[in-house]
């Protein structure tokens, strides 16, 4: 059955609409749910790079190992000051 402009007469008037409307829509939908991705994505890092910020800060206020034991070998200095300074021979160990 042919139309009066020929084969593609039909297929322009029928087909083609429709085919563009749901190319258009399918369209549309994927920008948008990957636009929806980009956004979540995008929230995540800015989270991500929040905790971060808080962790570096937390370090820098923690008392790192090297200054741990520098006071812990100047306790110890300061009790064998305190030994020798009171006449006692007697060695303490540090458990």
């Amino acid at each position: 059955m042919m139309h009066e402009s020929g084969p593609w007469g039909w297929f322009t008037e029928k087909v083609l609409p429709g085919l563009f409307l749901s190319v258009a829509v399918s369209v549309a939908a994927t920008s948008f749910a990957i636009w929806q991705n980009v956004a979540d994505l995008t929230n995540t890092v800015k989270n991500h790079e929040k905790r971060l910020d808080k962790i570096e800060v937390q370090a820098q206020q923690l008392v790192t190992r090297t200054e741990l034991l520098e006071t812990l070998k100047r306790v110890e200095q300061q009790m064998q000051i305190m030994l020798l300074q009171a006449n006692i021979k007697q060695k303490v160990e540090v458990k």
